[in-house]
């Protein structure tokens, strides 16, 4: 059974001009099958088309065309959305607010509830280097901590999809060593983990398979190096230079 199914997904938005409507496809006829327990690599340049495929894919944006499933299930039924984790872009939380506030009002949303709710927030903030700055408040965290929040409170839930909008944007080193570890540790526990990104080096190391996606349309999917038409072990620079190649030609 696959975990996540795009079927001929599509997204058109109409700007009124003074003389005629103008149409523009953010995302156009987009098809794709993602096995359970895999890692998958959602790729494209900024303004692609990968974070209005996300937002369609959580019920943030409706599509013009085609359907969405999770675990068999069409998206529009909302129970559903209770098994899949979240982080959206350009995260932001309540500024007054201690990540152990925000993972525990989470958990407490995804029916955690005393003992379990407590471990379970205590596991998370160690997880993400955050332990010790559980009772901080949000408003003095830098860029990098509140994407970590941001992961841990995608995780809270155990869920069994997690959709990840650019997961080690704003991190550093040991921030983006932790996470790829962190999501490593998840697809071995069974859960499937889709991820969107225009850094082709987080995507070499961490993906099962990928798909590319170019000014809306899906430019191609499986294996990096079917993708890019060069070898899966090519160096970072060899990959980022095909990849400026294949944006350019589409």
């Amino acid at each position: 059974m696959s975990a996540i199914e795009l079927q001929d997904l599509s997204k058109r938005y109409i700007s009124r001009g003074s003389l005629k409507k103008k149409e523009q496809w953010a995302v156009a006829h987009v098809s794709l099958r993602i096995e359970q327990g895999t890692i998958f690599g959602f790729l494209g340049p900024n303004g692609a088309g990968k974070t209005t495929t996300i937002k369609m894919m959580m019920g943030l944006a409706r599509p013009t065309s085609g359907r969405i499933f999770m675990l068999s299930e069409d998206i529009a039924l909302k129970n559903i959305r209770k098994t899949i984790g979240f982080l959206p872009e350009n995260l932001q939380f309540p500024p007054t607010l201690t990540a152990r506030e925000i993972l525990a009002w989470s958990g407490k949303m995804m029916g955690l509830h005393g003992n379990s709710l407590k471990g379970r927030v205590e596991n998370l903030l160690k997880q993400v280097l955050l332990f010790e700055d559980r009772n901080k408040k949000i408003a003095a965290f830098s860029r990098g901590m509140v994407q970590r929040l941001g992961i841990a409170q995608a995780l809270i839930g155990c869920p069994k999809i997690l959709i990840l909008d650019e997961p080690l944007s704003g991190l550093d080193p040991p921030g983006r060593q932790m996470v790829s570890s962190l999501l490593k540790s998840e697809r071995e526990k069974g859960t499937t983990v889709f991820f969107s990104s225009h850094i082709l080096s987080d995507i070499q190391i961490l993906c099962d398979e990928v798909a590319l996606i170019v000014k809306g349309r899906l430019k191609g999917k499986g294996g990096i190096g079917d993708v890019f038409g060069i070898s899966s072990n090519a160096a970072a620079l060899s990959l980022d230079q095909r990849f400026v190649e294949v944006v350019a030609d589409a």
